[in-house]
């Protein structure tokens, strides 16, 4: 076999098992505008069968299943998750109810909490620090493509076949992908460990390193504005514009496949760079990104013309998914090789939890007390919230990051 051959082959169909999670994780915001006027549901009870139903287990699940793969076969764990969640994607398409939904998204969470630590865990293993932020970017550029897909084909599918087609056919045929998992070889050889190997230790110890929660803090308040472009942009579009589904899912799909994959690439190769001329600085170029992609949000916000707003689009969309591969190769470093899987479900569960699944609720409160869907324009003013998170995740990512150089300098935690 070719040396390193088989970290890139995992990390390709990891990243493509990736991209299927996220068609299925944002496939029903798209969807908003037909199940609204067909049940005739609330913003709130839109955004509690988008996001917070698949947080529930997902988040709640997330460390136990780090831990498993700690101990047990990570890709039997990514394999079995990713079938899980294939399968209750193509299941919706049979709801009748808001129950049955949110009963199928939660199983979708489930079988994501499987997946993403055991994933994490195999990536972080395969790479050494020094290229590990530009894996993990490869691996977080399906972020962008899986989203951007899942807008494009589930607004068109959806204006041609119904939103219950979408879902069949972006549910079912990808159990392919499972199978590949499956098939995988884990080379206990080619593990890489860090210099500051960590023993196998608890979640209270692991939580009592403030590194981690300057981390886990900013990123997950960076990881709330960022969701809130997936989950509530499309409907702003539609709503204020007036504009069909379809080609609002070919703007927001279009811009989040082209500026949101080659941000994530980008901003990982960017992250190592820093990385390896001043040690730690992954935190702080974060930071920084922060700060841009609230300059962004503002310029959009205050925009008055549609033409504008869809222009600025792209920026916004491309500073805000930046930070994934700093976030994600960070956690190695902080934690130690032996504890990857273990911090990797922290991770899932602090930052899909405050991102995932209490912001978008909170933003479906405010457009409901603000009557948006009487009023569009008013949604504006609930997607303030948005650059008010960034500003607090760009002063935990530079204070953590302050702290992470100074512990490489010491060697200290």
């Amino acid at each position: 076999m070719i040396p390193g051959f088989n970290k890139w082959y995992t990390l390709s169909v990891l990243t493509f098992a990736y991209l299927v999670n996220f068609i299925d994780r944002v496939i029903l915001n798209i969807l908003f505008t037909p199940i609204k006027n067909e049940f005739q549901f609330t913003d709130l009870q839109l955004s509690l069968l988008s996001s917070t139903s698949f947080i529930l287990l997902y988040v709640t699940l997330g460390v136990y299943f780090g831990k498993l793969a700690d101990k047990f076969s990570k890709i039997k764990l990514a394999g079995f998750g990713c079938a899980i969640w294939i399968i209750a994607t193509g299941a919706i398409s049979f709801a009748n109810s808001f129950w049955w939904i949110l009963f199928c998204r939660m199983i979708v969470g489930a079988g994501q909490a499987m997946f993403y630590p055991a994933a994490l865990a195999l990536i972080a293993n395969l790479f050494s620090s020094k290229n590990r932020a530009t894996a993990m970017s490869v691996y977080g550029s399906a972020i962008g493509l899986g989203t951007g897909i899942s807008f494009l084909i589930g607004g068109w599918l959806n204006d041609v076949a119904g939103w219950r087609s979408v879902l069949i056919w972006l549910g079912f045929p990808f159990i392919i992908i499972a199978v590949a998992i499956l098939f995988l070889k884990e080379d206990p050889n080619n593990l890489q460990k860090e210099k500051n190997v960590v023993p196998q230790t608890s979640i209270l110890d692991l939580l009592k390193n403030k590194i981690l929660i300057y981390h886990l803090i900013g990123y997950a308040l960076f990881s709330a504005a960022t969701n809130s472009i997936f989950v509530w942009m499309p409907s702003f579009i539609q709503r204020s514009s007036g504009l069909s589904t379809s080609f609002v899912g070919l703007l927001v799909g279009g811009g989040v496949i082209v500026a949101g994959s080659l941000s994530t690439i980008t901003g990982g190769v960017f992250a190592d760079y820093f990385h390896k001329k001043i040690p730690g600085s992954r935190m702080r170029f974060a930071s920084i990104v922060s700060i841009l992609t609230f300059l962004c949000w503002i310029f959009l916000l205050l925009a008055e013309k549609t033409f504008w707003q869809n222009l600025l689009l792209f920026p916004l969309i491309f500073t805000s998914l930046m930070w994934f591969g700093c976030a994600t190769s960070d956690l190695n470093e902080i934690a130690g090789a032996e504890n990857s899987g273990l911090v990797s479900g922290i991770y899932l569960f602090v930052v899909n939890l405050i991102g995932n699944g209490i912001a978008p609720p909170i933003y479906g409160f405010i457009n409901d007390m603000l009557e948006v869907s009487k009023n569009p324009i008013n949604m504006k003013f609930t997607l303030m919230l948005s650059p008010i998170l960034l500003l607090g995740a760009g002063h935990f990512l530079w204070r953590g990051g302050i702290k992470f150089e100074n512990f490489y300098k010491s060697k200290v935690i």
